[in-house]
């Protein structure tokens, strides 16, 4: 069974697929795909610090990069195929 920081660092990285993709097909631009984007990792975090026993720290910095450099790539892929 996974433990709960394997489960935040996964999910973070599906809300940061999601997000890209999401900011991609709607062909946003400059700060409205970073709102999304903000907009996505907050509501993820609300609900991770609802649903798992994670320590604050972790809770807010574990997957960040990959979240961005996910959300940043396939932002840019999606948009521009």
């Amino acid at each position: 069974m996974m433990d709960e920081q394997n489960i935040l660092y996964i999910t973070r990285l599906l809300t940061g697929i999601a997000s890209g993709i999401i900011c991609g097909l709607l062909k946003l631009i400059y700060l409205r795909g970073v709102f999304i984007a903000i907009v996505a990792y907050c509501i993820h975090y609300l609900i991770v610090k609802k649903y798992l026993n994670v320590e604050e720290q972790d809770l807010k910095r574990h997957g960040l990069a990959e979240y961005l450099g996910l959300w940043l790539t396939l932002w840019t892929l999606v948009y521009n195929l």
